[in-house]
């Protein structure tokens, strides 16, 4: 007994340590199972078996002969036939028949299966598979009776999970290879068959996929107010044609979230739908999305009929790429279906003008004007060249460029169309080209001028690898869509030019606007530039300012090399400074190298990789104070519009700098009252010596502890010297008041950040600093004023000033109270941190002003 337990759990440790049994093919493995299985058991016949598709019938997967060592497959079943024998199969986890003739679970197969296989006792344990019964594995004795012990029994039952296993394994490489058979050829079948047959296929071969009894497509029509079913597949009536309202059952919910959606019970689901309802026509349901580009086209449904059946979470993975599958057949038949009809509503040769008419750009007038007239020749050789844009097929690059530089050559003869049948009988005007032609294995031609303004621009040329005799039709054709292409791009031309124009008014609004508003005198330098770059195209620019002392400055300049500014600055470069700001009109300059241009141009220029230049003055007060310069690294022509429009920015410009420095003079002036302000309520409230100066170097060096960018810094330490000029409204009697404040006098106390803030205001620099101002009275507790502001709502620079504030207010001796020592304001910081300062900003403050205990 211990021997033959041993050889079972020999052959199970054989098994399970296989690497390679899940790798084979499903036959194979099983047969290797059975084998091994008969042998371990000592029996004589080992079977599996498995439900069809239809699950009406068992076939036999594999049936072992363990006296032959052969085994044979195909024999079915038929589950209607032996329906005690089926349900015992699905009740009971194993069925030990030690005599097949006396068990009333198999009678129903005494009189054919068991007396036709000579089977006396049978050892049947069902295949469960996603706790369904799948199939049964038969371990069988012929003409020999056997009683099934418990250790045989467990090991049957063992080798039917292997089977499981297997099976389970087979079946998702099944589903693997049909879904990348599929995958591969869908889009193929779309050209092949109609949408209709397309669609089918696809439900048809999901529902196989996922094990399913039937399936429904359907797809939105009238704006997604309405989901039509276009396939039924193998449900208890045709529902095709059947119309859902939207949002309405599972397709509705489907494609309200966009996700994939599984219903174990229809029949128990609060939102079915009646006509389903009253049907009864399946139990358990998998509804995908169709999406194309984010928008739902349908919803691809699978279901099952029978009981105890669910979908997964593979069967949701293979649903949704089936479903993607079929929402890119719509979509292709869509745009497939749109292209038959426009291809088969215009003739083609209005095609072919409404392309010419149509198209913006010389480079879509050649590509498909090109396509249109081969099509409608009839020839697979084609190359139409205009201006710089060529379009070839049927002919390599190199052969087009030949034929475009051999008919350039004879321009004086190439005036009309030529049509040549056989250029091996060529001996006229164009023999020099019949060997060209032949070199590329080209018969016949027909080739016509494109003209534009009495110029050949180009060429149209279709040609064959056979002779051809082109008729009336045929050259007048080509001839006729020779003129039509000249036509088009002469307007495209114009088009152009006038789009240019409108480009250029578009882009001067733009500059201008930016232009009318106030600046610093480096931003407005800034904004010219960048308005320069905009309205020229060329990211090559400068902006030359005369100096008082009559030298030249290059102060904003973009895409230049710091050396040839450096030498416009230079003292030896005075003649060449003069050119920049002396001329009242502009210098414009098409090409550097052309002759007459100033040599000392070409080398200052040049060495830049300059080929065009243009030198526009700027004027105030009927003086040159400068110029703004455009470069460009190809020779460059400007249209009288383009001039006329830079010449207007320009004087703009000049006004915008006049502005900015008047500004700027205004705003400096502004600052030294601000300061003033600022050191006279120092004087008033303080006894230490620049009490704000001090105070913003506390701030700066916490502010550059924390990591602050250099404007931040810049911010903080403004705010610091203006922190109190909100107060010069405070009356002295107030702000000096040795004991506690009236309620009406800390109300006119606490008012005075926001207007410190609003003496700051006018200067456009101090935007920043005049919020730091207003709120470095807040507390990180939100406990303070104007605001109540807390934590990360207060403004890191007034976070930092509120804590050197304190930190000086404490160390100072003020009208209303004594002087503290330093190390006692340190531990009222720390004590407070968290409460009314923020401790980051504590800590930083420590570490930036650290003095080993001496007053900072």
């Amino acid at each position: 007994m211990k021997e033959q337990i041993q050889i079972q759990n020999d052959v199970l440790f054989k098994l399970t340590s296989t690497p390679d049994l899940f790798k084979k093919t499903l036959s194979v493995s099983l047969l290797g199972i059975s084998e091994d299985a008969a042998d371990a058991l000592g029996i004589d016949r080992v079977n599996v078996w498995q439900f069809d598709r239809t699950r009406n019938e068992f076939q036999c997967l594999l049936c072992y002969e363990q006296a032959s060592k052969k085994y044979t497959s195909g024999e079915t079943l038929r589950i209607h036939k032996y329906p005690k024998f089926f349900t015992a199969l699905h009740n009971e986890r194993n069925i030990p028949i030690s005599d097949v003739s006396k068990d009333v679970r198999t009678s129903e197969l005494k009189d054919d299966y068991w007396t036709a296989h000579r089977i006396t006792s049978s050892l049947i344990v069902p295949i469960r598979i996603s706790g369904s019964v799948e199939g049964m594995t038969c371990f069988d004795m012929v003409n020999e009776k056997r009683i099934w012990k418990e250790d045989d029994i467990a090991f049957a039952c063992q080798i039917t999970d292997l089977v499981e296993q297997v099976m389970l394994t087979s079946q998702v490489q099944t589903k693997d290879q049909t879904l990348t058979t599929l995958h591969t050829t869908s889009l193929d079948t779309v050209s092949r068959y109609s949408i209709n047959k397309l669609l089918t296929d696809i439900v048809q071969k999901t529902a196989q996929l996922l094990n399913a009894s039937c399936g429904l497509l359907f797809l939105h029509e009238d704006n997604y107010r309405e989901t039509r079913c276009v396939v039924s597949y193998n449900m208890t009536k045709n529902y095709t044609g059947f119309t859902l309202k939207s949002g309405e059952g599972a397709v509705g919910e489907t494609t309200r979230t966009n996700q994939t959606l599984i219903i174990d019970d229809y029949r128990t689901w609060p939102n079915r739908v009646l006509a389903f309802e009253e049907e009864k026509p399946f139990i358990a349901l998998i509804s995908a999305p169709m999406i194309v580009k984010d928008q739902p086209l349908g919803v691809l449904q699978v279901m099952h009929k029978e009981e105890n059946h669910r979908f997964s979470e593979t069967d949701k993975q293979i649903i949704t790429i089936m479903a993607n599958q079929a929402a890119i057949a719509v979509e292709y038949n869509r745009l497939h279906d749109n292209t038959q009809q426009l291809h088969t509503s215009l003739d083609l040769l209005n095609r072919i003008t409404t392309t010419s008419i149509s198209a913006l750009t010389t480079s879509d007038l050649v590509e498909i004007s090109l396509e249109h007239i081969l099509l409608a020749l009839g020839q697979p050789i084609g190359t139409l060249k205009i201006s710089e844009n060529t379009a070839v097929r049927g002919l390599s690059l190199d052969a087009s460029k030949a034929l475009s530089d051999g008919l350039h050559t004879m321009d004086d003869k190439f005036t009309t169309t030529i049509h040549v049948a056989d250029w091996r009988e060529e001996r006229g005007d164009f023999s020099a080209m019949s060997a060209m032609m032949q070199r590329f294995g080209i018969r016949s031609s027909i080739i016509v001028p494109v003209v534009v303004l009495g110029e050949n621009i180009g060429f149209l040329c279709v040609s064959s690898t056979m002779p051809h005799h082109w008729t009336k039709d045929e050259i007048d054709l080509a001839t006729m869509v020779g003129k039509q292409l000249s036509l088009s791009t002469e307007r495209i031309q114009f088009s152009r030019s006038t789009l240019n124009q409108s480009n250029m008014i578009g882009k001067l609004k733009i500059v201008s606007a930016a232009l009318n508003h106030l600046y610093s005198f480096d931003e407005a330098l800034k904004t010219i530039g960048q308005g320069t770059v905009l309205l020229t195209e060329s990211p090559h620019a400068a902006i030359y300012l005369r100096n008082s002392d009559g030298t030249i400055s290059c102060r904003w300049f973009n895409k230049l090399s710091s050396n040839h500014v450096q030498r416009i600055e230079s003292h030896e470069e005075q003649e060449l400074s003069h050119l920049l700001v002396s001329s009242t009109h502009p210098i414009i300059i098409s090409d550097l190298y052309a002759s007459g241009v100033e040599p000392h141009l070409q080398d200052v220029f040049g060495t830049e990789g300059f080929k065009a230049i243009s030198l526009y003055p700027i004027i105030y007060d009927e003086q040159v104070i400068g110029s703004i310069g455009s470069f460009y690294t190809e020779p460059h022509i400007w249209s009288q519009n383009t001039q006329d429009i830079l010449t207007g920015f320009t004087n703009q410009a000049a006004l915008t700098l006049q502005n900015a420095y008047l500004y700027k003079q205004l705003e400096e002036g502004y600052v030294d009252m601000a300061l003033a302000l600022a050191n006279a309520m120092d004087r008033r409230e303080t006894l230490l010596s620049n009490y704000s100066n001090q105070l913003a170097d506390w701030a700066e060096r916490t502010a550059r502890v924390m990591g602050c960018s250099e404007q931040e810094i810049s911010d903080v330490r403004w705010a610091a010297m203006l922190h109190d000029i909100g107060k010069a409204e405070i009356p002295d009697e107030v702000l000096q008041k040795p004991g506690p404040l009236t309620r009406e006098e800390w109300e006119i106390v606490q008012r005075h950040p926001i207007k410190g803030e609003e003496l700051v205001q006018p200067l456009t620099r101090f935007n920043n600093v005049g919020s730091i101002i207003r709120s470095f009275r807040e507390r990180y507790d939100g406990k303070g004023y104007p605001n109540k502001l807390r934590k990360d709502q207060i403004p890191l620079g007034a976070r930092i000033l509120a804590v050197a504030d304190a930190y000086g207010s404490i160390i100072d001796k003020r009208p209303y109270k004594p002087s503290r020592p330093h190390e006692e304001a340190i531990v009222e910081l720390q004590n407070s941190s968290g409460q009314q300062f923020d401790p980051v900003v504590v800590n930083a403050f420590l570490q930036a002003n650290k003095y080993n205990n001496r007053q900072m």
